[in-house]
């Protein structure tokens, strides 16, 4: 995520940078041509995205420092509460096999009966 904050502010410092300095050399010349103003607007829209991508991640960042911490608070909590120490085989009987109905001979075979017309 730092590597990812850091390109995404640098992408858009020098996508800024870039669009200011066509718009400086070629706004309201008459010779200019058109692409020139349409690339300072991809940059100038390249710049707002990296901008808002670069506030996600940091907001993405808080979000997971926040469970990160309420998942070491959990875990303190369970430690200092004295939970029972409980194992699985403490809480259910063993399995009974011996009731066990198997299935039938015409299971699945009721497809192959024709209706007679």
């Amino acid at each position: 995520m730092k590597a990812n904050s850091f390109l995404n502010l640098l992408t858009a410092i020098v996508s800024l940078s870039l669009a200011i300095i066509l718009y400086a050399m070629f706004l309201g010349k008459a010779d200019t041509p058109v692409i020139i103003y349409v690339v300072a607007g991809f940059l100038t829209a390249m710049t707002a995205w990296q901008v808002q991508t670069f506030w996600r991640t940091l907001l993405l960042k808080k979000h997971f420092k926040k469970r990160k911490i309420d998942a070491e608070q959990l875990e303190t909590d369970h430690q200092t509460t004295n939970f029972p120490s409980v194992h699985p085989q403490e809480l259910l009987n063993e399995a009974d096999f011996s009731s066990i109905v198997s299935t039938s001979v015409v299971e699945n075979t009721t497809h192959k009966l024709k209706v007679k017309k």
